[in-house]
């Protein structure tokens, strides 16, 4: 029981971001349309790292749903729901290190 009300608070809270989608993705198409004002190469990368990561969020969250809902009746794993929690986390990692690399 502690395993399932685990999985479905990860879950809820790995659906929260959804509801500010629409302006991440918003901020997302008007980097990709500004000129490219960063000249180091790995900073660029970076850059759109992250816009790939919160671009694709919502797919992302719906397959480990889905995944995660055909798996009910069989040994729920609690993989499922941290996978796009992770990836949020692996997108402000990304972004946080194209800052650092920006200023120096």
């Amino acid at each position: 029981m502690n395993k399932k009300i685990t999985s479905i608070t990860l879950l809820i809270a790995g659906g929260l971001p959804l509801f500010l989608y629409p302006f991440v993705m918003m901020d997302n198409i008007m980097q990709l349309a500004a000129y490219p004002y960063v000249e180091k190469g790995f900073t660029l990368v970076l850059t759109y790292t992250f816009i790939f990561l919160t671009s694709i969020y919502p797919l992302t969250y719906i397959i480990c749903l889905v995944i995660y809902m055909i798996r009910r009746n069989k040994s729920r794993s609690i993989i499922f729901p941290l996978i796009p929690m992770f990836q949020m986390m692996l997108a402000v990692v990304f972004i946080f290190t194209a800052h650092l690399f920006r200023i120096s």
